[in-house]
C-alpha cells in the first residue's frame, strides 16, 4: 500500500559549512513506495504549484521508497511555495 504524507514537511539542508554561509531548505510533499506514483504526484504539484517538484529515491527498511520534493529554495521561495502549497 502507498502512503502518502500530504503536509509539506520543511527540511533544512546545509549549502555549507563555511562562515556565513547560508543554509538552504526544500519541502518535501511525500513518500511513495512506487515510483509510478511518486512521477505523478511530483508532477501534479509541479503544474499546480509552478515549480520544480522531483521524485528522489531513498532507502528505507532495506526498500527504495521515493520522496517528492522541490529544489532548494531560498527565505523568499521557500515562503512563496510553503504558502501556495497550504
Amino acid at each position: 500500500m502507498v502512503r502518502r504524507t500530504f503536509i509539506a514537511i520543511l527540511l533544512l539542508m546545509l549549502n555549507g559549512t563555511a562562515a556565513g554561509a547560508e543554509s538552504a531548505t526544500r519541502l518535501v510533499f511525500g513518500s511513495f513506495e512506487s515510483v509510478q506514483n511518486a512521477t505523478n504526484w511530483a508532477s501534479r504539484l509541479s503544474l499546480r504549484l509552478n515549480s520544480n517538484i522531483q521524485a528522489e529515491p531513498f532507502e528505507r527498511d532495506d526498500a527504495i521508497w521515493y520522496r517528492v520534493v522541490s529544489e532548494q529554495l531560498s527565505g523568499v521561495e521557500m515562503a512563496r511555495l510553503s504558502q501556495a502549497a497550504d
